[in-house]
């Protein structure tokens, strides 16, 4: 079914790229957040193998905004665990806790916590690297106790005081971006952790919503094509992708990882390239990406793109590589940015390549789309792709009616002569 703008309300003025009532709603995914200036990079142990730091924590969006009423429908008791290469060689033990709770100790690197959120909710805990040769990362999750479930949170990488060359080297790329804070984990076939840097980039520094819902909706099945198999058959597997608006790179990552694309090309602001470089260099030392890139010649790339800027467009197509799928996961929220963001889409996708290449776009509606879509529909076959399943959403997430709203679209260019 051809995509209508008029199906997207258009009641709205054009204003802000973001209004208050855009950024907390109920379909969000709630996340713990590190907070505080002692838990951030960078963490690099003592002679004795010891580091010790405290920290705090909070619940957020993806926007790192909160309504108090969400406070009382999610769990309190919090799971510290020590994840990571190195983990086996690492041991956690908590120095202390405010407000003072109950603490159940737990063997091994593990240790529970129960929190109140209504009070400051301060840890101060002590790593120890018995055999320093790889990092880790502190990871904290609430237990599901309430209505609502939380994305977990981890530190940045610990890393001993000698190391491996490889992991050397993923600290030097990480003081490209010295306002990294955290991370977060995506436990899949294969472990993926990508830094967030809020304070560096804003809100383009952090995961969004829209990646984790199209990592869930590509491993689902392909309802529309002849013969079984997976989107991420149809979408990723075999195909050069190129991502744009990539931010802290959590998509192209992961899907790098579930499927076998023969390259995958992360794309965003120049001031974002950083951050992208280190969440590539981290995840093949904590990561599983080594495992990846074995699997295809062409590897992952980061490039600056800013769209509508015609110089990073003709130096992506002087790459020589021809993008086979273009991801655009929410995008489409600033109005400033919609002619833009079209010419880039058209650039990158020129009329001789009718056919072969798709444009994946997943869309949550925060303004009128309808000058966006009647743009896009200019030059593109837009077709409504079928949405999310709750049973997706639930197995992945363990979420409730999370990411529920997300849309999706496949986009093809038109011939030369219908364009």
């Amino acid at each position: 079914m051809a995509a209508d703008p008029a199906d997207h309300p258009s009641s709205e003025p054009l204003g802000a790229a973001l209004l208050e009532s855009d950024l907390v709603f109920e379909q969000q995914v709630l996340r713990l957040n590190i907070r505080g200036d002692e838990f951030v990079y960078p963490f690099v142990a003592g002679p004795d193998c010891n580091v010790t730091s405290g920290f705090g924590l909070n619940v957020s969006n993806e926007f790192g905004l909160w309504k108090r009423a969400d406070l009382v429908h999610i769990g309190q008791l919090v799971r510290l665990t020590l994840i990571g290469r190195g983990a086996d060689n690492a041991t956690l033990s908590l120095v202390d806790c405010e407000p003072t709770h109950q603490v159940d100790f737990d063997a091994g690197s593990e240790r529970c916590i129960c929190l109140r959120w209504d009070q400051a909710a301060r840890l101060r805990c002590t790593v120890r690297l018995r055999v320093p040769t790889w990092p880790v990362l502190l990871q904290a999750e609430v237990v599901p106790q309430g209505a609502r479930r939380v994305m977990g949170v981890c530190s940045l990488p610990i890393f001993p005081p000698v190391c491996n060359f490889e992991a050397a080297d993923v600290a030097c790329i990480m003081c490209n971006v010295p306002q990294a804070r955290q991370c977060r984990a995506l436990n899949g076939l294969m472990p993926l952790y990508v830094a967030e840097a809020p304070g560096y980039l804003g809100i383009g520094g952090k995961v969004w919503d829209a990646a984790l819902a199209t990592i869930q909706w590509l491993s689902g099945p392909e309802e529309c094509s002849k013969t079984s198999g997976s989107r991420l058959d149809q979408w990723v597997c075999g195909k050069h992708l190129l991502e744009l608006g990539s931010g802290t790179g959590v998509l192209a990552l992961t899907l790098g990882t579930l499927s076998s694309p023969l390259s995958v090309t992360m794309t965003d602001l120049l001031e974002v390239v950083p951050l992208l470089e280190m969440n590539l260099a981290l995840n093949r030392v904590v990561g599983s990406l080594r495992q990846a890139d074995a699997t295809r010649g062409g590897g992952f790339h980061c490039a600056p793109l800013r769209w509508g800027d015609a110089g990073d467009v003709q130096r992506l197509l002087a790459s020589g590589i021809a993008h086979d799928t273009l991801l655009l996961s929410d995008l489409v929220y600033d109005p400033t940015c919609y002619a833009p963001l079209v010419d880039s889409l058209v650039a990158l996708c020129p009329p001789e390549l009718h056919g072969r290449q798709r444009a994946l776009l997943v869309y949550r509606h925060r303004h009128s789309a309808s000058t966006f879509f009647s743009m896009l529909e200019k030059y593109f076959e837009v077709d409504v792709l079928p949405g999310l399943d709750q049973w997706a959403v639930d197995e992945a997430l363990e979420g409730d009616s999370s990411m529920m709203d997300m849309q999706f679209f496949s986009c093809t260019r038109r011939p030369a002569a219908v364009a």
